[in-house]
């Protein structure tokens, strides 16, 4: 929440409008007001979202490309207040020619549907992390109550994320079973040196 002007003065005008009074009556202390801020669970809002997302492609005619939900996403990182919380949760790296200039750090995605201008999910961890990392966890709200897997395939030398999306999850799943060799088919997405491959096709590797 941002405000133009004074909070006291901003409070005192929210409050003469909802009580609807010809009297510019003190009713909250800015004091008060930042208590009560620092005790608001930052779930609240994330919840409020999501149900905000749910109801509009629920109810609401919105525009897809092909059929398809168009989502794009993108990460930054951001600098944090000096807070005690914060160095907590989040950390301090030095800066400066000498190291001499701690802060504390971020990185965050956002998830979002620029055909219809909605913000799906936003994500914040550690400077350390990666963008990948944050999509992983954007992935688990693309559509309320589908199925998808995210899967690793390694071999001595290196590793590959593999993505399976809920179309091509609900044709395959029964393919996914421990110890059945598979021929996945797909095209691989790269993104700051990070590559998932987004799996199309999944074959069973049969013996000849």
């Amino acid at each position: 929440m941002g405000f133009k002007t004074a909070i006291q003065r901003e409070l005192d005008k929210f409050y003469k409008l909802t009580s609807d009074s010809e009297f510019n009556i003190r009713a909250v202390t800015k004091g008060a007001f930042s208590k009560a801020r620092a005790k608001v669970d930052p779930y609240a809002f994330t919840r409020l979202n999501e149900i905000a997302v749910n109801v509009f492609y629920e109810d609401a005619p919105w525009h897809n490309w092909l059929g398809f939900r168009l989502l794009s996403c993108d990460g930054t990182r951001i600098s944090l207040p000096n807070h005690a919380t914060i160095k907590e949760t989040f950390g301090e790296h030095k800066f400066g020619p000498k190291a001499d200039s701690p802060k504390s750090l971020a990185l965050c995605s956002t998830l979002y549907d620029p055909l219809n201008l909605i913000t799906i999910d936003s994500q914040i961890d550690k400077y350390a992390s990666s963008e990948r990392d944050l999509l992983l966890k954007h992935l688990t709200k693309t559509k309320k109550g589908e199925k998808m897997a995210l899967l690793t395939v390694r071999d001595y030398s290196s590793s590959l994320e593999l993505a399976v999306f809920p179309k091509t999850y609900e044709k395959i799943k029964a393919l996914l079973t421990l110890d059945t060799p598979l021929i996945f088919v797909g095209v691989v997405a790269s993104r700051n040196g990070d590559k998932t491959f987004v799996v199309d096709e999944v074959k069973k590797l049969e013996k000849e």
